[in-house]
C-alpha cells in the first residue's frame, strides 16, 4: 500500500474493530465485510493464543497480532 502513515491508520482502526468483532470463537475463519473498501474479508482467532490475523481482499489491507 502506498499511503502515508496517517492515512493508514484511519484505515486499520476500523479494519480491526469489525475483524476482531466477527470473531465469535476461536479456531475458526470468518467473513465479514470490509469497512473500507465494502470487498470480503477474512479474520480468524488462534486457539492457542486468541490472537487475531485478518486480510481484506479488495483493498490488500492485513494485520497479525
Amino acid at each position: 500500500m502506498n499511503i502515508s502513515s496517517d492515512d493508514f491508520i484511519k484505515k486499520a482502526i476500523p479494519f480491526l474493530e469489525a475483524a476482531i468483532s466477527a470473531c465469535e470463537e476461536a479456531g475458526k475463519d470468518y467473513t465479514f465485510t470490509c469497512p473500507n473498501c465494502g470487498g470480503e474479508a477474512h479474520v480468524y482467532m488462534v486457539k492457542s493464543n486468541g490472537h487475531h490475523h485478518g486480510y481484506c481482499s479488495g483493498c490488500e489491507i492485513s494485520f497479525a497480532e
